[in-house]
């Protein structure tokens, strides 16, 4: 807890028989909790999976000598270090005359594929649980710890930090699995990507290595990137204009509501009579309102032509006879 706040509780999960033997904070900023047991091992917990707690260090096998012990004083997983003092006694470092704290290597518990790189792949273990820790203090899960962490400033800045870092050596692991024919493999870590500038790069490598079907999964997954990025503006921007949407849900375009004018007056209502303010006073009529949807009259075809059926027939004019003789 940091000034009333509890950042982490519950159990730490120590394997049976084993002790605590240490308890502290990764030496990165973002506060996430790692202990250390008697067996040797050394785990941080991070947000994945609700909660799950990560082997980054082994006694065993750091181990130059039989019988050597390392007494954990900070781990530094951007660093990727474990800071420790060797000893040989069982029991616990010495303490006069003062200790000197050796760097370690972290390492992660990876299952190695066939004909893969070992290396590679504990870099790009290493770098995601960077990410993790990263995106964990940039949603604020660990913030409070240290004064100078700002969840919208220095955790945001430091996540797109590790992203950058973590896809580098993902797309060294990516072109390794290329090379060795592993499109499957290559596949998944191009899955693993964080960027879409990475996702490009990657399309690129495929592309050089002619690797038709694996370009077309990773153009997949940049199509599903952008729409994911389009969808989270979406949005950002309903929330800016407005507050926030009906439903946060990806793809959903905000809804519009307009409302008339107040001096706005429908076509097909009738203008009501003002009222009289004197009530003693004679009322003025109102001509009845007209519908324009209401048939309009009858007219017959006579008056449609000009003339009515009870009119008097016009006299009739003589016409000039040319063959008549002159008076």
């Amino acid at each position: 807890a940091n000034g009333g706040k509890v950042l982490s509780k519950g159990r730490i999960p120590l394997p049976p028989g084993s002790t605590l033997t240490w308890l502290g904070h990764v030496e990165d900023g973002n506060g996430a909790v790692a202990f250390g047991a008697s067996d040797g091992c050394v785990r941080v917990r991070t947000s994945e999976f609700g909660g799950s707690w990560t082997p980054v260090f082994r006694s065993q096998d750091a181990r130059q000598q039989e019988g050597e012990h390392h007494w954990t004083v900070a781990v530094s997983v951007a660093e990727s270090a474990l800071y420790c003092v060797v000893g040989g006694n069982a029991n616990g470092p010495a303490v006069h005359p003062r200790p000197v704290l050796t760097p370690l290597p972290l390492g992660m518990p990876v299952a190695l594929p066939d004909s893969s790189s070992g290396e590679l792949e504990n870099a790009a273990a290493r770098a995601q649980l960077c990410v993790a820790l990263a995106s964990a203090a940039a949603a604020g899960d660990t913030a409070g710890f240290r004064d100078d962490v700002d969840p919208a400033g220095a955790a945001v800045d430091a996540l797109r930090a590790a992203q950058t870092e973590a896809d580098k050596a993902l797309l060294r692991l990516f072109h390794a699995a290329c090379k060795g024919e592993r499109p499957a493999r290559a596949a998944d870590v191009a899955s693993a990507l964080n960027l879409t500038t990475s996702m490009h790069g990657a399309l690129k490598l495929a592309n050089a290595m002619s690797q038709n079907v694996l370009a077309e999964r990773v153009t997949n997954l940049i199509e599903a990137s952008m729409a994911a990025a389009t969808a989270a503006a979406e949005v950002e921007a309903a929330r800016a204009y407005g507050g926030a949407a009906e439903l946060d849900t990806p793809g959903q375009a905000p809804q519009q509501h307009y409302s008339q004018p107040a001096a706005y007056v429908a076509p097909s209502q009738a203008t009501q009579p003002e009222k009289d303010s004197n009530p003693l006073g004679r009322r003025r009529s109102v001509a009845p309102a007209t519908d324009e949807n209401a048939d309009a009259p009858k007219v017959s075809a006579k008056v449609k032509a000009g003339y009515e059926a009870n009119a008097a027939p016009a006299k009739k004019g003589r016409v000039a006879n040319p063959f008549a003789r002159a008076r």
